[in-house]
């Protein structure tokens, strides 16, 4: 029956879709990390030309990365030290403590994943629950990060990822949408011999039966 063939290709088109979405995040992670992890390079040559101590290069990059931001000033970076003390986070009081045990409210030490997905090569992503600036509420976050060695420095910065949830829920609600009108034409369709064959020009048949597939179907996903 080709409306559960449907159902089952738009449970396939979302997949690839969130798919694609969470692609395109990780990628724009990784670049705007980069931007980032180029600011520290540049203070650590200046460190490695005498221009600056090693205290004065940390605390001037330090600095520059936490007034760094990207899309349109809601993405941030932070900076934590390989043994788990915070460098940068957006000035707050854990700056210079250590976050090294923090969990997260499903009990994971995100901070230690931290660091040991920041150690592979290219870095690496980490998933966790965590409170967007200003708010109390833990939401689901992808965070990605990477070793900067010279300095032992982990730094990163991540999406929440109820972002994509809401754009996967919109295109479900518009191929819910589609599916509906379309079993709404099949039906008329069907029930058109039907109607002719009764001498009826109008009948509740089309309309009755296509809720009652549309119930069905809302069963099935």
């Amino acid at each position: 029956f080709f409306i559960f063939s449907q159902i089952q290709a738009n449970h396939q088109q979302l997949d690839h879709y969130r798919e694609s979405l969470e692609k395109n995040v990780e990628s724009s992670l990784k670049g705007e990390t980069q931007v980032a992890y180029s600011i520290l390079d540049e203070f650590y040559k200046k460190q490695q030309r005498g221009e600056l101590t090693q205290e004065q290069a940390q605390k001037a990059a330090a600095d520059a990365v936490r007034d760094l931001r990207y899309d349109d000033g809601k993405g941030y970076f932070y900076v934590d030290t390989t043994e788990g003390v915070n460098v940068v986070l957006l000035g707050r009081a854990a700056e210079g403590k250590s976050r090294i045990d923090s969990v997260d409210p499903q009990g994971k030490y995100y901070i230690k994943e931290m660091i040991q997905n920041s150690m592979a090569e290219g870095g690496g992503f980490t998933d966790l629950m965590f409170a967007k600036p200003n708010t109390t509420e833990p939401l689901p976050k992808r965070n990605y990060t990477v070793c900067f060695k010279p300095w032992n420095w982990v730094i990163g910065t991540g999406i929440w990822i109820d972002d994509i949830d809401a754009m996967v829920a919109e295109e479900k609600a518009m191929l819910e949408a589609e599916l509906k009108s379309d079993i709404m034409v099949a039906v008329t369709v069907m029930v058109a011999p039907l109607e002719q064959f009764l001498g009826l020009e109008e009948t509740l048949i089309a309309p009755v039966f296509s809720l009652i597939v549309i119930q069905l179907v809302s069963l099935n996903e």
